[in-house]
């Protein structure tokens, strides 16, 4: 045990010793929370070599080897794969919420694309018939076109020209409008 008692058997040496110069006489085996505290210590290794050096005082050569042996498998082994494993799942996390993000930002520009297109003036493309589907009849027996599911009343008159005629000639008898220019 490393204390301070004077009649202790290696009490000189171990005043002599840089362990008792720094005082870190609370960090020894003696009771179970010290050791913990020794062996988190160690696993810092921020000064490794003088805790090495008390015990191999008082407990003989065989300290060091268990010191060693706690470094090499404590420190270098055991703490590097802890280390590893919580980067890589903070890195798995980080890597699905970057994708999840970089899907729902592609749904909306996907969503954006697809409602300028909706905007965009008809060709014969858009109205080809399998993007053509009649729907019911609205305003005096005039079919309705959906495209992609959205209704188009400018694809009505494009798809059904005649009834497109027969509509303006009844608006045109209306409204009776004088179609000459005024400035002659």
């Amino acid at each position: 045990q490393i204390n301070r008692d004077p009649n202790g058997p290696r009490y000189a040496e171990l005043i002599a010793s840089r362990y008792a110069a720094d005082g870190y006489w609370p960090l020894n085996f003696n009771d179970f929370t010290s050791s913990l505290i020794v062996v988190f210590s160690c696993l810092n290794v921020g000064d490794f070599d003088i805790f090495a050096e008390a015990f191999v005082i008082t407990t003989g050569i065989s300290a060091r080897l268990y010191f060693v042996a706690w470094y090499v498998l404590g420190t270098l082994l055991m703490l590097n794969i802890i280390k590893s494993y919580f980067l890589f799942e903070f890195l798995t996390i980080f890597t699905a919420a970057t994708a999840k993000e970089a899907e729902e930002q592609s749904k909306k520009e996907q969503l954006h694309v697809a409602k300028v297109e909706s905007t965009k003036p008809l060709t014969g493309h858009a109205l080809s018939p399998r993007h053509l589907q009649p729907e019911q009849a609205h305003e005096e027996g005039a079919p309705a076109i959906r495209i992609n599911g959205v209704l188009n009343p400018l694809v009505t008159l494009a798809a059904a020209p005649q009834v497109h005629q027969s509509m303006a000639k009844k608006v045109a008898a209306k409204s009776k409008i004088d179609r000459t220019p005024q400035w002659s």
